[in-house]
């Protein structure tokens, strides 16, 4: 399942702290006073880093389609009025302002989900000019060669900022896969309008 939530913030709080006391007692002169202290536990779900998952380290960990393309980009290589989420670098798949063609852009890297009903969280930027009614532009999530999710790129879903996007991975828990962040652009005419994703900031979180 794939969810959107955009967030004003670049900071998250992840883990939940809840602490009750509950003191009862009832002072009576030359009498023991009785209390009773009740404290729950803390619970806790921590985002867990994908490496490299906000991509400062260019390409380490990730490997790209087509293998010749790069597909990580500093702020200054971006589009006008597109920014990191975080830092100063971005994953950027789609068009590259090229509609001459279409194109099939991808990055994936091997992980380790963890244990307890894993969740994929990252940041995403959706930049496309091309009716919903007329696009087959795709952003399809796969881990092992699975299909996870799918969204369509087009102009009425465009986010225009960064929106935080979940795609659920509890059938998975505790495997090793190859999550793959596949987008798909199919220009029929060099006139067709722009598709481009940029993205940011993946982390596992646990329920």
């Amino acid at each position: 399942m794939l969810n959107f939530r955009r967030r004003s913030g670049k900071n998250m709080i992840w883990g939940i702290l809840i602490v009750c006391t509950l003191s009862m007692g009832h002072a009576k002169p030359n009498s023991a006073q009785s209390s009773h202290n009740v404290f729950l536990p803390w619970i806790s779900t921590l985002p867990i880093p994908l490496p490299n998952g906000d991509f400062e380290s260019q390409p380490v960990i990730w490997s790209f389609s087509p293998e010749n393309v790069e597909l990580i980009y500093a702020q200054t290589e971006l589009p006008e009025g597109v920014v990191p989420h975080s830092g100063t670098r971005v994953a950027w798949l789609g068009d590259h302002g090229d509609q001459s063609q279409s194109h099939h852009t991808e990055i994936s890297q091997t992980v380790s989900l963890p244990g307890n009903d894993p969740v994929l969280r990252f940041w995403i930027w959706i930049k496309s000019g091309e009716p919903c009614d007329m696009t087959k532009d795709q952003l399809r999530i796969y881990s092992n060669d699975e299909l996870e999710s799918s969204w369509s790129i087009c102009k009425e879903k465009s986010t225009n900022s960064w929106a935080e996007m979940i795609v659920e991975l509890s059938g998975m828990r505790g495997d090793a896969v190859t999550l793959r962040i596949h987008v798909e652009t199919a220009n029929t005419t060099p006139y067709s309008p722009a598709s481009e994703v940029f993205l940011d900031d993946f982390i596992f979180a646990t329920h």
